[in-house]
């Protein structure tokens, strides 16, 4: 069984996503022809809303970073999330892609509803930082840092 959204979204987060809110409950993702699709081994209702809350929620989470273009050498950059939704977490998970290649992932605590991660020394590429609940709607969010040679 498939939950589909109408949009492509990135694969790689999407099916960080999905493992995180529905474990050996899915098969995998795909995305393409406007279309990504959580699919899953069984129809089990609980299984379907948690695919549908995290396609629904996915990208809703607001991340902000002090610089979005560095060069290698400068202030390590600090992304921020600050989002009611959540508030009453404990932690967000994390995953940091450079040039599309999962290169880090973690949890980070939540403290009054906010939560930091900070870029340590990145090397040149384009870094992507995706932030996810690990319960309730599994929202997310995203952002994208260019880290250029010196």
């Amino acid at each position: 069984m498939d939950i589909i959204a109408q949009t492509n979204l990135n694969p790689e987060m999407l099916n960080a996503v999905a493992r995180a809110a529905l474990g050996p409950a899915t098969c995998g993702v795909s995305v393409g022809g406007g279309q990504s699709r959580i699919h899953l081994v069984n129809y089990n209702p609980p299984e379907q809303q948690r695919a549908s809350d995290a396609l629904n929620h996915f990208g809703s989470l607001s991340l902000s970073a002090d610089q979005s273009r560095m060069r290698v050498g400068g202030p390590d950059p600090v992304i921020h999330c600050a989002d009611e939704r959540i508030a009453a977490d404990r932690q967000l998970a994390y995953l940091i892609f450079r040039d599309g290649a999962l290169i880090t992932q973690g949890k980070l605590d939540v403290t009054g509803g906010k939560v930091s991660l900070t870029l340590s020394a990145p090397a040149p590429g384009v870094h992507d930082v995706l932030l996810h609940q690990l319960a309730g709607q599994f929202a997310s969010g995203s952002l994208r840092i260019q880290v250029d040679a010196s």
